[in-house]
C-alpha cells in the first residue's frame, strides 16, 4: 500500500506485521498440508518420525528473521529506490549455501566453511532435525541463528523507525 491508501489510524509497521501474520499463514498451512499429503499417500513411513516442536522452533525464528531483515530492506529502499533489485541480485547466491539444494554437512570443506556463515543454513538443518530422526547436524549452531535473528529484528526495528522520523521531518 502507497501513501495514502491506508486506512486511518494504520501505521506502516502495522501493516507490515499484517502481512508476516498472512505469509507466515500461508507458508505453515502449505508445510502442514505437504505432511499431511505425505502421510495421506504413505510416504511419511520413509521420514521416520516428525517432531513438531522441534520442527516449529527453526521456523518461527525464520519468520523472525524475515521480519528484520525486511525493516531493513524497507528503510534501505526508502532512500534507494532500486534497493530491492539489488538486494536480490546480492542475496541469490545464498540460496546454494543455504542448505536447501544440498546437506550443508555433505558439502565440501571448502564450500561448507562459507555454507555455516550463513543463518538460513543453521534453520534448515534444525528444520530437518525434527523431520529425520538420523540427519547430519555436525554444523548446525542454534544460538548463532538466535543472535543473527535477534540482531537482525532490533537493527530492522531501530533503522525502520529512525527512517521513518527523519522522513517526516523532512517533509
Amino acid at each position: 500500500m502507497g501513501p495514502g491508501t491506508s486506512l486511518p489510524g494504520v501505521s506502516s509497521l502495522d501493516e507490515y506485521i499484517a502481512t508476516i501474520l498472512v505469509n507466515a499463514v500461508i507458508w505453515i498451512t502449505m508445510i502442514v498440508v505437504l505432511f499431511l499429503g505425505m502421510w495421506w499417500v504413505g510416504d511419511i513411513e520413509e521420514v521416520g518420525f516428525i517432531d513438531i516442536p522441534v520442527s516449529a522452533v527453526p521456523l518461527l525464528l525464520l519468520i523472525a528473521l524475515a521480519t528484520g531483515i525486511g525493516l531493513l530492506n524497507g528503510a534501505i529502499s526508502r532512500y534507494i529506490p532500486f534497493w530491492v533489485f539489488i538486494y536480490s541480485i546480492l542475496t541469490r547466491g545464498l540460496l546454494f549455501l543455504s542448505g536447501v539444494l544440498q546437506i550443508v554437512d555433505l558439502q565440501s570443506l571448502s564450500i561448507r566453511q562459507y555454507a555455516i556463515l550463513n543463518p538460513l543454513s543453521h534453520a534448515i538443518e534444525w528444520f530437518r532435525l525434527g523431520v529425520w530422526e538420523r540427519y547430519p547436524h555436525n554444523s548446525l549452531d542454534e544460538d548463532y541463528l538466535i543472535t543473527w535473528v535477534v540482531v537482525c529484528l532490533f537493527l530492522g526495528l531501530v533503522v525502520d523507525r529512525a527512517s521513518l522520523r527523519t522522513l517526516s521531518r523532512q517533509r
